[in-house]
């Protein structure tokens, strides 16, 4: 989790602006798809999943990241209307911090991804860990 957290306190990443984490996330999910067939085939060999399977798994998989990059600069707070006129009553969405993530062995590339999307277009970073049967491809023990 020190990885994470420290990533979560940099300004580098604390900083960036919604619209940029969008384009990051966007950009993730075009390499997903550039290097579909590769990883596709790492999941088959790591846990034995038809690789037409997970080729239709990774066709899909950069989706996930494309929806979340486009929700990037559309998490908002709003006003909320309070009982007199003096008062102001808001809510206020903020990154809360380092996302735990477990993902099973079955399909770690996928679920991971299902994980990290939201998280990190929020403004979270996170540490994830695969399950029995680690997968490479879905980076075993990462910290994002």
């Amino acid at each position: 989790m020190g990885a994470a957290r420290t990533a979560f306190e940099d300004p580098r990443w604390r900083d960036l602006s919604q619209t940029r984490r969008g384009r990051l996330l966007r950009n993730l999910g075009d390499l997903i798809g550039e290097h579909a067939e590769r990883l596709a085939r790492t999941e088959t060999l790591d846990n034995g999943k038809l690789l037409r399977e997970m080729r239709a798994q990774l066709a899909k998989l950069p989706e996930y990241f494309h929806y979340y990059a486009g929700l990037a600069d559309k998490i908002q707070g709003e006003v909320i209307p309070g009982a007199s006129r003096e008062l102001l009553n808001y809510t206020l969405r903020e990154p809360v911090g380092v996302v735990g993530a477990i993902t099973p062995w079955n399909s770690p590339l996928l679920l991971t991804a299902t994980k990290l999307a939201p998280a990190l277009v929020a403004g979270n970073t996170a540490d994830q860990h695969a399950g029995e049967g680690r997968g490479r491809a879905a980076a075993d023990d990462h910290q994002w």
